[in-house]
């Protein structure tokens, strides 16, 4: 993901618990990379459900 987005931020693989994915935590440091975030999730359709409820109406609160 790193490569694909040219991030400048450190990507950290959190604890995998049982029978569950793997989950990351991206530091974001710039604008670009939170813009470069956006369109990925934007272009992937990656998000169902909750969450993209959520992620809509968090791009509507800080117009992104």
């Amino acid at each position: 993901m790193k490569i694909y987005l040219e991030f400048g931020p450190k990507v950290h693989q959190l604890k995998q618990w049982l029978n569950r994915k793997v989950t990351y935590q991206i530091d974001i440091f710039s604008i670009v990379d939170l813009y470069k975030l956006c369109q990925l999730i934007d272009q992937t359709d990656s998000l169902q459900g909750n969450k993209l409820r959520q992620y809509k109406a968090w791009k509507n609160r800080f117009n992104i």
